[in-house]
């Protein structure tokens, strides 16, 4: 595995923070979030960015998202502009949602949509499907998608014109995320990287990319692909080596996103086996093709990569059951916000929910600070702070 960044209570973390606070407040930095993914297994019937996800207001994934931007615009006083990755099928119900609600404070100026591109399905022997309602069967370009749809639809552009430098990426199903981090932020700047990730330590089992170094370079490697190889000839020593788990948090610079874009054959396809039903009912078995973010890493000159806390960063809402249900991920929410109380000296009973508003406090220590000096009249089982 190579070398992950592990933050301390340093002076090197103040340092760090101190570089990225500097360049926010220079403005240098947008926003990118990935929309494009559906809430099939929510059992959701709108984007998924639209769940209601926090535990006492039901605020959506894309209002959480949209106020953590805005709380750190309002912080650094900088204007950060926020970059919404939609699919075809998606994109005019996320304007709407957007327009309707006033683009959540952040300005229409600031919020700029794109769309993934579509690529054909095919049968497993090469041939194009034709899908139960006639159309050719197609879907999302994956995540990968974003790095050319972003220059195609011309938004890189307009960044370019604004001054921006690089993007602070990240999933809209994660409402843990520290929007634009200034640790994170500096140990970029630091390494003078090109792409920055984010992560944790795996649970057994757990689905998510590795990253590691494959064929000399850094490489994030995908649950799938990895446990085929590990299950080949791997030991139970070598399956716990690989504990560095990917969140699909990272900066990444204009500059290498328009070289990765303009010069070199762009990122590879990989294939997901899956069932559609096709003209007269039937159902059978095709190949759809996409690409991973995390596919841009071996081509970066320079990467950095930082672990972080689970029960700080990441809580992602998948299933509609079980493991990263709405159930887990509130109660991850909640249960983080108690702890900023309890580390402010605030006492709360271990049920009580709690729901802290971005526009309030970003952090546990930006809460403890504002916090100072003030008194909590805690009543009921849910405490909301904004």
């Amino acid at each position: 595995p190579p070398r992950v960044y592990r933050p301390t209570e340093s002076g090197v973390n103040g340092m760090l923070s101190g570089m990225g606070e500097t360049s926010i407040g220079k403005g240098e930095n947008g926003v990118l979030i990935v929309a494009g993914g559906q809430a099939t297994r929510l059992r959701y019937p709108y984007p998924k960015g639209m769940y209601p996800v926090t535990p006492i207001k039901k605020k959506s994934l894309f209002m959480l998202l949209s106020e953590k931007v805005r709380a750190v615009s309002l912080r650094y006083g900088a204007d950060i502009p926020l970059l919404i990755m939609t699919n075809p099928e998606s994109d005019i119900l996320v304007k709407r949602y957007f327009e309707k609600n006033g683009f959540f404070g952040l300005g229409r100026k600031n919020v700029l949509f794109f769309q993934q591109e579509l690529l054909p399905s095919v049968s497993p022997g090469g041939k194009l499907v034709i899908r139960e309602d006639g159309l050719l069967a197609s879907s999302p370009d994956g995540h990968g998608g974003c790095l050319k749809a972003a220059f195609k639809s011309g938004v890189a552009g307009k960044l370019k014109e604004r001054g921006i430098r690089r993007l602070f990426y990240c999933h809209v199903d994660n409402p843990l995320v520290k929007v634009l981090d200034p640790l994170f932020l500096g140990y970029h700047l630091r390494s003078e990287a090109d792409f920055s990730l984010k992560t944790v330590r795996k649970r057994p089992g757990e689905k998510v990319g590795t990253f590691l170094y494959a064929d000399g370079k850094a490489a994030v490697v995908e649950y799938i692909e990895l446990n085929e190889v590990l299950d080949e000839g791997g030991s139970s020593h070598a399956v716990e080596a690989f504990d560095s788990g990917s969140i699909g948090v990272h900066l990444i610079e204009l500059s290498f996103m328009e070289s990765l874009f303009f010069k070199s054959g762009g990122l590879p396809y990989h294939r997901q086996e899956k069932e559609l039903q096709i003209e007269g009912g039937k159902r059978i078995g095709i190949w759809k093709f996409e690409t991973f973010i995390f596919d841009a890493i071996p081509f970066a000159g320079k990467v950095s990569c930082m672990e972080t806390s689970r029960e700080e960063e990441f809580a992602p809402l998948k299933n509609f059951s079980g493991m990263d249900s709405p159930g887990d991920v509130r109660k991850a929410m909640s249960s983080l916000h108690r702890k900023w109380l309890t580390s402010a000296g605030i006492r709360v009973k271990k049920k009580t929910e709690v729901e802290i508003s971005p526009l309030f406090a970003l952090d546990e220590s930006d809460f403890a600070r504002k916090m100072k000096g003030r008194k909590l009249l805690l009543q009921g089982k849910s405490l909301y702070i904004e």
